[in-house]
């Protein structure tokens, strides 16, 4: 009998070993599920992150296909301006006006032609340029007119109400575009 009980003892003590084991890999098992949910969730965000970007940069080449530049081109116009204020939408619609109008002005119409005079420009000269060193020489020729109603003017007349916006970040001339 005493043989036997002792049998039962540590049969219970392994038992309640084995139980305390079970536990302990049950809560090991439970951390891994979590964390590999907390990890397909990260590759989920990532992955929108991607097509979102991948989204974002096809806007950006369509956009500077349309008005006759390159991606690249288009981004750091955008990003100069926007570290003068410039909010992206309204350098994008400045270049865009900014486009018609160089073409109304190289037929000798519009407000933009007389615009250009006087800034001493022509929309050859202006059109011949890269898009940003374009906004830079109509940044610099803006801040040799005299006033602050006729910049204005002038820029509304080449850029359209986006223009007007524009001329926070012409107040260092060229050189906050050219950088």
């Amino acid at each position: 009998g005493e043989g036997m009980q002792e049998l039962g003892q540590e049969g219970q003590q392994a038992g309640q070993k084995a139980s305390v084991s079970m536990r302990g890999l049950g809560g090991a098992l439970g951390a891994v599920v979590k964390a590999a949910a907390a990890a397909a969730a990260a590759v989920a965000a990532v992955g929108a992150a991607v097509v979102q970007m991948a989204a974002r940069n096809d806007e950006i080449a369509k956009m500077a296909a349309v008005l006759g530049t390159s991606a690249e081109e288009l981004q750091i116009l955008t990003g100069a301006l926007g570290m003068g204020g410039v909010a992206a939408e309204q350098a994008t619609q400045a270049i865009r006006d900014l486009n018609l109008r160089l073409g109304e002005a190289s037929l000798g119409s519009g407000a933009a032609s007389e615009a250009l005079q006087r800034l001493g420009l022509s929309a050859e000269q202006v059109e011949r340029l890269p898009l940003a060193e374009r906004f830079a020489l109509i940044a610099d020729r803006l801040q040799g007119l005299e006033s602050q109603s006729l910049r204005a003017k002038t820029a509304a007349d080449l850029m359209g109400e986006s223009g007007i916006a524009l001329l926070a970040a012409f107040q260092s001339g060229g050189e906050g575009i050219r950088q």
